[in-house]
Order: structure tokens, then C-alpha cells, then sequence
């Protein structure tokens, strides 16, 4: 029988890198193509006006970082009108746009090429001593640490979007065909583990992956580039830095490959 391959990499955040090239948010996981209309979607996913629709900002996590759901959650006080509202009437829609991943390059926001997604449902108060609502909590307060420090007097709890319908752009010619069956099934190709001295090691199962997070565009998180290198025997977290890494070089309006180490740079 075939054995099953696993690719590794090493992620550091490296703050070194200033505006040479432009660069791409990690993601969770790799970017779909645009056909597949589930991994789209699953990558892409976050006062009283008397029954009137209306809008608010609110914080979500569909899961920890190894374990997406696609089922947004969210923690939410009666004090805000999204909750209030909701105990009366379960109907809501989340929207979610790709722009601010970063990932839409020039584009407008309004671009079909920029994704955005809305999934409509119901969003419904989760039992506190419940299984899901336990892994909920580790999602949201993962994923927005300052969660755990909000009064306790404000009695916030945990919701989740009950996902009835879903209308995904992500190109022009209308909104891709994708049921709610199709949206959660989809998994996810990866899986992160966070080492020391601000390392990850990330393992892909997925050749095309593999090259794309190797090969393609320069990653970056918040503005600072990521040093990104398939794993080695002789790696050591002991090292603030790698001895040497391969990094994408700006020349004129060209790019080139290069494998540099601590006396080198892109200049040379």
C-alpha cells in the first residue's frame, strides 16, 4: 500500500524584511482554487429597532486553528442588541468579506474577484454545560484571547450560527452553487503546530500545496514577512534564526529565488 507523505515547514516571524515586495496574510490554509466553491467559502470564514433588520460588528471563531468547523460561534452579552434580539428572533446572516485578509491585492472590496460570502440561519444560545459549547469557548478565547477578561457582570454567552443558507462570490458571473452539506464536509489540508522561539511547523498532505507555500508569493502576517523553509534533520529551535533561508528578491520589476545566509542579502 502507498504510504501517505507529509510536507513540513518552519514558520518564524521575521521582522527584518522592510517594503521590498509585497506579501500575502497566512491563511489557515492554503488558497482553493476558485471552482471549488466549498473551499472558497470555508477559507474565506467571523438596540431595539422593533424586528427591523440591522447590522453590528461582532467577534466569531469557527474553531481552533487544527480544528475548523466552518460553524461560526460568537460570545455575546444581552447588554448588545445582536443577543437581545436573537433570544426573540433566531434569524440572522453573517457576511464576511476576504478584503481584510488581505488577499484581494489591488482589487476593490466590491470586486467579484475579492470574495465575500453571507451565511444565513439561526442564531441560537448554546446549553453552557453542553460539549460544544466547552469547545466554543476554547475557539473564541484562542482566537480572541482579551475574550477572558471581559466583566462578568455583563453575563456574556456563547451563540452559534445554525447555517441554513449559503451565497458565496468569488468571480464574476453570479454566486457559486454550494450547499450547506458541501461547506462543512470540506477539510481542511493542513495542520500547525507551534514549536519554540516562535517557530511553527505546518504539514501539508498536498504537493500542490506544498509548492504553492514554497514557490509562490512571499507570506506575511500584519505586515511582517515570514521566513518559510521545508523542515531538515539539523533544524534547532534553539536559534533565534535560521542560518540560512531562501528568500524572494526584488530587482527592478522582476523576482528571483535566492538562498541566503547572515553575510548576504538581496542586493548582492
Amino acid at each position: 500500500m502507498k504510504s501517505k507523505c507529509f510536507y513540513c515547514f518552519l514558520f518564524l516571524i521575521f521582522l527584518g524584511f522592510q517594503d521590498c515586495c509585497e506579501g500575502r496574510l497566512l491563511l489557515a490554509s492554503p488558497k482553493p482554487d476558485r471552482d471549488n466553491a466549498a473551499g472558497y467559502a470555508r477559507c474565506t470564514i467571523s438596540m431595539e429597532l422593533g424586528g427591523s433588520p440591522f447590522g453590528n460588528v461582532v467577534s466569531f471563531s469557527d474553531g481552533v486553528v487544527d480544528k475548523s468547523t466552518g460553524i461560526p460561534y460568537f460570545y455575546l452579552t444581552t447588554l448588545d442588541p445582536t443577543a437581545r434580539n436573537a433570544l426573540k428572533d433566531h434569524r440572522s446572516s453573517l457576511t464576511i468579506s476576504e478584503y481584510p485578509l488581505g488577499t484581494c491585492g489591488n482589487a476593490d472590496p466590491e470586486n467579484p474577484v475579492c470574495a465575500k460570502i453571507t451565511l444565513t440561519g439561526m442564531l441560537v444560545l448554546l446549553d453552557a454545560n453542553s460539549k460544544e459549547s466547552k469547545f466554543a469557548q476554547t475557539a473564541l478565547f484562542t482566537k480572541h484571547p482579551e475574550m477572558k477578561g471581559w466583566p462578568k457582570s455583563h453575563n456574556f454567552q456563547i451563540f452559534k450560527l445554525k447555517i441554513e443558507n449559503i451565497f458565496m462570490i468569488n468571480w464574476f458571473g453570479g454566486p457559486k452553487p454550494l450547499t450547506v452539506g458541501q461547506y462543512l464536509k470540506y477539510k481542511m489540508r493542513f495542520e500547525v503546530v507551534e514549536l519554540d522561539n516562535k517557530f511553527f511547523l505546518v504539514k501539508l498532505n498536498n504537493q500542490k500545496d506544498y509548492d504553492n507555500a514554497l514557490m509562490g508569493e512571499s507570506w506575511m502576517i500584519y505586515r511582517h514577512y515570514l521566513v518559510v523553509q521545508p523542515q531538515t534533520r539539523d533544524f534547532t529551535t534553539s536559534e533565534s534564526y535560521p542560518s540560512n533561508m531562501a528568500v524572494w528578491c526584488c530587482k527592478g520589476f522582476g523576482f528571483s529565488l535566492r538562498t541566503l545566509d547572515a553575510s548576504s542579502d538581496c542586493r548582492r
